[in-house]
């Protein structure tokens, strides 16, 4: 499990078997020691050991407690697919010298071999310990799921140093053998394949991104890329909003990477992102704003094509969405765009004549065949983009069918707009138990803190049902509230997933709600109306949407608290206590000497070992304990 799921983050990998090797070298040499050391009991050398592991760790620990959130959030997740461009089955030739084939790409073609050369004769203590330590590096690697050239370039020098010993071996031996002259040839030899392999520079290491070269011979051909791909990124801005687009190709040219870097250079407020990276196209279709096509060449796509058709299928024939006319790039080709037909959020310049949020109107949307409404608000723009918004739908005796919290105008709106605005959204709340009759509860609040409610009936005919991957149907905290239910059975797979989803498709909130403030007060919202109401689970799953919320944003100590909390709601909740020891072992440390760390430790992996199917290396650590 450690090896499958905690590699793709943990760039010194290589070290690990180099490290035991060491660590062995040390202890061997202290049971044949002599003088003082000697005289050091066992004991003694051991916790010596320790000390200098704990100093590296330290060392190291600045990058690990940053990044320790890719690996829940995307491990397991991620693992389980083939890179795009190493798909050959696992054992096979192709799979264990994945890496000897890329390395003509990392070292160029024309220098690769060099390493080699250091075998020249008897390898000395110090070639030898290079050679163990690439040979363990490129092991574990090979046996990771996830291939990537990038993840093996901590091996390079290593490689640099053994060519160069490799080539002072080769020099010595032409020199012996047939003199200077021998040697000048060879260094001339050696300058020429220096000259051959900068053919190599400017090529990148990740296939589907365009060669240096590449953009300097369109330059020469008169072909300009960037000013037309700046010019139509400058076309999709929506006034007072912000856009995220779904990228469907992923060549040298068009790709998220790509747009969205050009559309940050001018400040623009447009994001783009890889389509089809989660399990659900139809969440990917209820939480973008649209998307883009190309026609011909799609790219690099790997495990995520059949995910990506699925989403171009729906998108060609689905009634909600509409394709906007093609454009014609000179250079790039024809870029197709697509949004929903009907705008979920629309944004006007409307005298300001309060100084506070207003709802205007609530129009009932009967025609689309499900609890809909169309709301309109007005006022201050800012304090428009600050507004929290809460919807819940009760039949007639006071059942809740559906509800749905969110910030006003889709989390969308501009925080540096000034004057007044009109802002119309729709609001579904999708329900299979829909009867003919209920009561619509609407409660907002501006930025000072004033809560505002409305109450209208509803009555009608459920004349559809909920469509997958209709841009009406949309709730953007779905991700988060599926990841906390997930957390709270216990399925970390589908924890990973969700959290992966969270920061992808909700990666472009940070525009219009950077620290998350926003979505935590809706939250928070939702958890004081559970406890008012004295709805156990709901505060519970409050806490747990709270806590993963305040884990990605790593704030290990705040989230400490509602993991807490959920525990003294519900002392049998296991996963909430292994969630608890997990966040007090790593980070906040909020335990109280030996003892108190095995009884977190104990915590954590209680759970774990309950689960019926146990890795290798888990299966070992139960049974220790």
């Amino acid at each position: 499990m450690f090896i499958r799921y905690s590699t793709k983050w943990t760039g010194v990998l290589f070290l690990l078997l180099p490290l035991v090797g060491v660590a062995g070298q040390a202890l061997w040499r202290s049971g044949k020691a002599v003088g003082w050391w000697k005289g050091i009991p066992w004991p003694a050398r051991l916790a010596h050991l320790a000390l200098e592991m704990g100093v590296m760790l330290l060392l190291c620990w600045p990058w690990y407690g940053a990044n320790w959130l890719f690996v829940l959030s995307n491990g397991w997740a991620y693992a389980e697919t083939a890179h795009y461009y190493i798909t050959c089955p696992a054992g096979s030739l192709c799979w264990w010298t994945a890496y000897l084939r890329l390395l003509p790409l990392q070292m160029s073609p024309f220098l690769c071999g060099l390493p080699l050369l250091s075998g020249w004769g008897s390898l000395d203590r110090r070639e030898a310990v290079l050679w163990a330590t690439y040979g363990s590096g490129y092991l574990l690697y090979t046996l990771v799921d996830i291939k990537d050239v990038r993840f093996t370039l901590p091996l390079l020098p290593l490689l640099a140093v053994l060519s160069a010993g490799g080539i002072q071996k080769a020099c010595r031996w032409l020199e012996e053998r047939w003199g200077a002259w021998a040697l000048q040839r060879g260094v001339c030899a050696g300058l020429v394949l220096g000259c051959l392999a900068l053919a190599n520079l400017g090529r990148p290491l990740t296939p589907g991104v365009a060669p240096l070269w590449k953009g300097i011979q369109m330059h020469w051909q008169g072909q300009h890329p960037t000013q037309e791909l700046t010019q139509w990124i400058q076309s999709l801005i929506q006034p007072g909003l912000t856009t995220t687009l779904g990228v469907l190709p992923n060549t040298e040219l068009i790709s998220s990477e790509t747009l969205t870097y050009l559309a940050a250079l001018q400040r623009w407020p447009v994001t783009f992102r890889a389509a089809g990276q989660t399990p659900w196209p139809e969440l990917e279709l209820s939480l973008l704003d649209g998307f883009v096509d190309a026609e011909g060449e799609q790219g690099i796509i790997g495990p995520y094509g059949p995910t990506k058709e699925q989403i171009r299928q729906h998108l060609r024939s689905s009634p909600d969405w509409r394709q906007d006319p093609a454009v014609e790039l000179p250079t790039l080709g024809r870029l197709h765009t697509y949004f929903p037909r009907m705008p979920r959020v629309t944004v006007q310049k409307w005298p300001l004549e309060a100084g506070e949020v207003e709802l205007v109107e609530v129009e009932t949307l009967s025609e689309l065949g499900i609890p809909a409404w169309k709301l309109r608000w007005q006022g201050p723009a800012q304090n428009l983009a600050q507004t929290l918004v809460w919807a819940r739908l009760e039949d007639g005796q006071g059942r809740v069918l559906e509800k749905r919290a969110w910030v006003l105008g889709q989390n969308r709106l501009q925080l540096n707009l000034t004057g007044g605005w009109l802002v119309e959204e729709i609001l579904t709340l999708p329900t299979t138990d829909f009867p003919r009759g209920g009561l619509l509860h609407l409660e907002w609040q501006s930025p000072k803190g004033i809560r505002h409610s409305l109450h209208q009936s509803w009555r009608g005919s459920l004349s559809s049902f909920p469509k997958e991957g209709s841009p009406l149907v949309t709730d953007p905290l779905f991700p988060l509230r599926e990841a906390a239910r997930a957390a709270a059975a216990g399925d970390l797979q589908a924890l990973s997933l969700y959290l992966n989803a969270w920061t992808t498709l909700q990666y472009p909130t940070f525009l219009t709600d950077p620290d998350r403030i926003l979505v935590r007060q809706l939250l928070e919202g939702e958890r004081q109306q559970a406890a008012a109401q004295g709805q156990l689970s709901q505060q519970i799953q409050s806490h747990y949407q709270l806590g993963l919320l305040l884990a990605v944003l790593l704030q290990p100590e705040a989230a400490q608290l509602h993991f807490q909390q959920i525990v003294e709601l519900d002392p049998e909740d296991e996963w909430a206590r292994a969630y608890l020891g997990f966040l007090r072992v790593l980070f906040t440390h909020d335990f109280e000497g030996i003892r108190g760390l095995r009884q977190e430790l104990s915590a954590v992996l209680q759970p774990l070992c309950r689960k019926a199917d146990l890795d290798w290396d888990l299966n070992w650590i139960c049974a220790a304990l």
